[in-house]
């Protein structure tokens, strides 16, 4: 039977005397959670304080996940998958396959640079909202309010953003633009790695386990974040020196038990919770098929890329990676809306607004029937709006790079109150920054083979949806010929050419004479007006959510935490197994013995020779648990979390690291939707087994030593 409180699970009630399990609460909404009554025994200042050092002074952004400092020389703790295309970059670079083999400096003078990676550590949060609004208060239309609060909101970055080149400023609109907070960050650029564990630990279980329960996967990386020596951010420089962090984390003392507290601090990247069904069925019919259908696709072109050459294989293995992981996930979203009645459960819970909004004559009546409206209209565009999303997104390093050069010049052409994306010197230089890592995994068969791919999808459109630029192009040998043109003689498989063309204006480039270059440019102007008519239907979506929040928040007359926007957000839950489906019971811990039951010796479960040994020599150092007499791999607990917060440091009560967030349970998938405390579970890799294969297989004693265990 379907748990009645499920139907108001993403309406969150709190108070100083409730505390709901549910919700990724901003940094500043901890002091209205009663912290104490839930068995923290920190105050909320000591988890947060704007002014003082604090546990969330610790925790760091790697832009797409999280890390955690854990010694006071800048030492990181975060996930082999957070760090994984960073070492891709390097392998490509070296030639040497850390992704397979690992990586361990034994000081600091062999550590190597984490190529593409940075880390941001903030500095100051404040609420913009009256500078923002106020801003665009004359505005006449949607439209014109959309290009003025874009215009403040990159006036106050840029603001920040010029006291020094290390600061990194953002502005994150919550509740669909009810609430603008500024973050300001310190970015440092010069990460290195420390350790790295082999695959056949750090992914153990492969796409096969991949959001599976039980886990065994030793999902951990060890960086170092370097500085100047006055402590200020740069890129790497043989002169820096490791970070000296405001805080840092200790490690906890005893090993956990089911139910156990646990909370997380991260950087969640993107929720949903507050859609209508409208959003649930458009994802259900269209969006996420189409996913499936394209990243199967480029996986598949990917791994014939990987069967024919190892250096093939080790510059698209980031990409095809995230994509196998992104592809898993989408299944398991379909799966889990569909077998938990979700978009009935959201029709209901509407029925009841309606009802509301009826009987007290609300003037927003009409918010639900104009979403549809939106989403009908969408529909009557998805078919080119998924093409064109292909070209820039999986068209290839030369042809997205050359579409997103000419973006620039055109958007620099306009003027500041028109201009859709912010083009100061920082955001270029990060553009380029960005290119130069995308160049690393560049292989010019992959390349082909993508761009090849997004044509084919394109000419196979209807007559009403068809590019006119691609009108030449009308079977196979003219569209392998086309390819093989555009490759013959660009210049844009030179990145050092490359970067001089973000330097050009638009008229410059309209003279630049260059095969896949002309072509990328053709294909922009022809999207212009179609992009426009995207970001139109996109801003009218945002005002009609905002109000459907206000219609929620008065018909239930509570405070509910924003969607995650990649801003720091706290969590907290307790030590919990789950029951998957009838008559299975999953237990909370998995221990070294399942390592050793899961082995094989073929991939995806090759664990390491020595692991073998280890265990059956029981030599496990002070990391077995005497509870389980055994060493605890991972575990799950009922935080609410979701990507992004991949590398988050789980705490225990005292706000000691017990283990590291890396991933959710397949059954509770429709996680960005909805919270379910009855299935939803986070998964996490256990401190213990971190330090255990550090110590014992990597023989990386002075790791220990540093984080003040040894």
């Amino acid at each position: 039977m379907q748990n009645p409180i499920r139907l108001f699970l993403f309406i969150i009630l709190f108070s100083t005397s409730t505390f709901a399990e549910e919700g990724m609460w901003l940094l500043t909404q901890i002091k209205d959670l009663d912290l104490k009554n839930k068995g923290i025994n920190l105050t909320p200042d000591e988890i947060y304080h704007p002014e003082k050092p604090s546990l969330s002074d610790a925790v760091i952004s790697f832009g797409g996940g999280t890390g955690e400092f854990v010694s006071e020389n800048g030492l990181v703790l975060t996930n082999h998958h957070v760090a994984y295309r960073a070492l891709q970059r390097a392998s490509a670079k070296s030639g040497n396959d850390y992704l397979k083999d690992g990586f361990l400096a034994n000081n600091l003078s062999e550590e190597i640079p984490a190529i593409g990676m940075t880390a941001y550590s903030i500095q100051m949060i404040k609420d913009v909202t009256d500078e923002v609004v106020n801003y665009s208060k004359e505005a006449t239309n949607l439209i014109e309010q959309n290009k003025l609060r874009k215009v403040k909101i990159r006036e106050i970055k840029r603001y920040f953003e010029g006291k020094s080149p290390d600061t990194y400023a953002n502005i994150y609109p919550l509740y669909n633009g009810k609430q603008y907070m500024l973050t300001v960050y310190r970015k440092y650029e010069d990460i290195r790695v420390v350790y790295f564990p082999p695959s056949s630990i750090g992914t153990y279980g492969g796409e096969i386990d991949n959001w599976m329960w039980p886990r065994h996967t030793g999902d951990f990386a060890f960086l170092r974040v370097y500085s100047k020596p006055d402590g200020s951010g740069s890129e790497y420089d043989i002169n820096n020196l490791p970070l000296k962090p405001k805080a840092w984390l200790e490690v906890a003392d005893d090993f956990i038990s089911e139910n156990d507290l646990t909370f997380i601090l991260g950087f969640p990247a993107s929720t949903t919770r507050y859609r209508t069904s409208h959003a649930v069925e458009y994802s259900l019919q269209h969006e996420y098929p189409r996913k499936i259908q394209l990243y199967k696709e480029i996986i598949d072109i990917l791994d014939q890329i990987g069967l024919e050459s190892d250096e093939g294989r080790i510059k698209v293995e980031g990409l095809k990676r995230g994509l196998a992981n992104y592809y898993k996930n989408t299944i398991g979203r379909i799966e889990s809306i569909t077998k938990s009645n979700f978009l009935q459960q959201k029709k209901k819970f509407e029925n009841g607004l309606v009802q509301y909004l009826n009987n007290n004559n609300s003037t927003n009546k009409n918010v639900l029937p104009q979403i549809l409206n939106q989403y009908n209209n969408l529909r009557e565009i998805n078919k080119k709006d998924d093409a064109l999303y292909r070209f820039r997104r999986f068209g290839g390093t030369l042809f997205t790079t050359a579409y997103n050069i000419y973006a620039i010049a055109y958007e620099k052409a306009k003027k500041e109150i028109d201009r859709d994306r912010d083009v100061s010197s920082n955001a270029i230089k990060d553009e380029i920054k960005k290119t130069k890592y995308k160049y690393l995994s560049y292989f010019e068969k992959a390349d082909k083979k993508l761009l090849s791919s997004a044509l084919q999808e394109a000419i196979n459109l209807s007559e009403e949806f068809q590019f006119y630029t691609l009108n030449t192009i009308k079977n196979d040998s003219i569209l392998n010929s086309f390819i093989d043109s555009l490759y013959l003689n660009t210049k844009m498989n030179d990145f050092n050419f490359v970067k001089s063309l973000f330097d050009k204006d638009i008229n410059e480039l309209n003279k630049f004479k260059d095969t896949i270059f002309e072509f990328a440019k053709e294909f922009y102007l022809e999207n212009v007006e179609f992009v426009q008519e995207k970001k139109q239907i996109n801003i009218e979506f945002s005002d009609l959510r905002k109000k459907h929040i206000d219609l929620i928040k008065e018909w239930k007359q509570t405070p509910i935490y924003p969607d995650a926007k990649r801003d720091m957000r706290f969590t907290v839950g307790t030590v919990k197994g789950y029951k998957p489906r009838d008559a299975v019971w999953y237990n909370p811990i998995t221990t070294f013995s399942g390592v050793i039951d899961k082995n094989t010796n073929e991939f995806p479960f090759d664990m390491p020779s020595e692991l073998n040994t280890l265990y059956n020599n029981r030599d496990f150092g002070n990391w077995i648990d005497p509870n389980l007499n055994d060493i605890p791999v991972a575990f799950t607990h009922d935080c609410d979390i979701t990507g992004g917060n991949s590398g988050s440091p789980v705490l225990n009560a005292d706000g000691k690291l017990i283990g590291i967030a890396f991933d959710g349970n397949y059954e509770a998938l429709t996680g960005d939707w909805q919270f379910d405390p009855e299935i939803q579970r986070t998964i996490s890799v256990d401190i213990h087994y971190v330090l255990f294969i550090t110590e014992k297989f990597a023989k990386a004693d002075y790791i220990l030593k540093e984080m003040g265990i040894k």
